[in-house]
């Protein structure tokens, strides 16, 4: 690897690393061309928040706030540095790593005073077209999410038996081991997912928690919620920090086997022009954090 490089951070997974690597073969002329892209990380940390919007009730319409990006990276400064709509990768190690041609540089103003303000200044609420009553499950956390406007009934399945709760307005229902039904509608089994973004509901004011086994129930009057002005529809995750023990530079196995197949395909089409070729082996960075460009087309600010 390149000397500038020598202070990289890597997986310290052998396998989980090599899975992420790609060997690119290409011939120029007389040249057969190996293109090796390893990911690799330097000592920046960040901590990764997921922005999800929720459909909330203005009037008889339902309206939302869509984030431009909904995943969002911070550093330690608490300076928004990168913003995407991919998930970020996640390791056996529970920690995730960034792909940075998936990264857009900053984040829209509106995503920005969200989380740095709890401001609503520089959004834009959409009009939506849903069916009432609206439930969805936020993949990335096993939330779900139920919006009414006429009185739903959530049935949470219990070994000590079952609870009803009558609901109107927006809702969410937080990971468990409970079997959900709404309006008798099975909804799946919803777990917890080790590992991925947890996200807690700020401000509580807009969307009323609905808490399942073994907690208990903590429900607010659909009459109380706040005008629609006063508070932000958003959940905000808690910050993951990303970390990566040091990882020796190892060629395995199954690199072995790619190059010489390819050795054997190169060899063979060079015998097949009659030429004597001159093979290069040239090793790129796969993720460096702070050194890319992207398109302003991929990531405007709005």
């Amino acid at each position: 690897m390149k000397e500038n490089h020598s202070n990289i951070k890597m997986f310290n997974n052998t396998i989980e690393y090599e899975l992420n690597s790609k060997v690119v073969c290409s011939i120029d002329n007389d040249h057969i061309i190996y293109l090796v892209k390893l990911p690799v990380f330097t000592d920046d940390k960040y901590k990764l928040y997921l922005l999800q919007s929720v459909p909330i009730i203005r009037g008889t319409e339902y309206v939302t706030i869509i984030p431009q990006n909904r995943f969002i990276l911070v550093d330690k400064y608490y300076n928004i540095s990168y913003s995407t709509n991919k998930i970020c990768y996640r390791t056996n190690d529970n920690q995730y790593y960034c792909n940075q041609e998936q990264l857009c540089k900053g984040i829209s103003k509106c995503s920005q005073n969200i989380i740095k303000h709890n401001s609503l200044s520089e959004c834009k609420f959409t009009k939506i077209l849903i069916e009432d009553p609206y439930v969805s499950r936020i993949s990335e956390t096993g939330h779900i999410v139920i919006a009414t406007q006429n009185e739903s009934i959530v049935e949470d399945k219990r070994p000590e038996g079952n609870i009803l709760t009558r609901v109107k307005g927006a809702w969410i229902i937080q990971p468990s081991l409970d079997e959900i039904s709404v309006n008798n509608i099975p909804i799946q089994k919803v777990n917890s997912i080790e590992g991925t973004l947890r996200v807690p509901l700020i401000p509580s004011e807009e969307i009323s928690k609905l808490k399942t086994h073994p907690l208990e129930l903590n429900l607010k009057d659909y009459s109380s919620i706040p005008k629609i002005d006063e508070h932000w529809p958003f959940l905000l995750s808690n910050d993951i920090n990303v970390d990566y023990d040091y990882l020796h530079f190892i060629i395995s196995p199954l690199y072995i086997i790619i190059i010489i197949t390819a050795l054997i395909f190169g060899l063979l089409y060079i015998i097949k022009k009659r030429r004597k070729p001159n093979a290069q082996i040239i090793t790129q960075p796969m993720s460096s954090p702070l050194q890319f460009f992207i398109p302003t087309d991929q990531c405007s600010k709005k």
